[in-house]
C-alpha cells in the first residue's frame, strides 16, 4: 500500500518512505482510500475496486494482528504441524498477562492464503492505476 501511495502522489522512494513508514495498516488504508477517490472519484471502477478490497482487509485486519503482533514458540506436537501463539494481553483485574494459543499449519496456511489474495488484488489494482493506466491519469508536474 505504501508503493501505491508513494505512485498516487507521484513521489520518489525515498519521499514516499518519508511519509508513510510510520503509518499504522488502518492509517495506509484509509490514506490510500482518500488518494484514490480524489483522483477518480467515488463512483469510479479503481476506488470501487479499492472498496471491496477494503471491505475484505477488514475481515482479515484482526487475524493478521494477531499472527503479525505475537510472539512464537512450539506448538503442542512439538513439530512442524503446529504452534503456539503467545500474545501479552492487559486484564483489567489482573494486570497484563501471556495469553498462549495453539495453531496449527492448516491455521496458518489459511491466513496467509487469504493475505497473499489480498496483496495480489492491491498489488493488480497498483499497477494497472499507476502503470498500465497512467496515461488517463492527469499529468502532475
Amino acid at each position: 500500500m505504501a508503493n501505491f501511495i508513494q505512485g498516487l502522489l507521484y513521489l520518489d522512494e525515498p519521499r514516499g518512505n518519508l511519509i508513510t513508514h510510520r503509518l499504522s495498516f488502518g492509517a495506509l488504508i484509509d490514506l490510500l482510500g482518500s488518494l484514490l477517490s480524489h483522483e477518480f472519484g467515488p463512483h469510479h471502477q479503481h476506488f470501487e475496486s479499492f472498496e471491496e478490497f477494503r471491505k475484505k482487509v477488514v475481515r482479515f485486519e484482526e487475524q493478521r494482528n494477531k499472527f503479525v503482533h505475537s510472539m512464537w514458540a512450539f506448538g503442542s506436537t512439538l513439530k512442524p504441524d503446529s504452534a503456539t501463539r503467545i500474545k501479552v494481553v492487559k486484564n483489567k483485574t489482573k494486570g497484563a498477562q501471556l495469553e498462549s494459543t495453539q495453531v496449527t499449519l492448516k491455521d496458518l496456511e489459511e491466513v496467509s492464503a487469504a493475505m497473499e489474495q489480498l496483496e495480489w488484488e492491491i498489488g493488480d489494482l497498483r499497477v494497472r492505476v499507476c502503470y498500465y493506466e497512467a496515461s488517463a491519469r492527469q499529468v502532475r508536474v
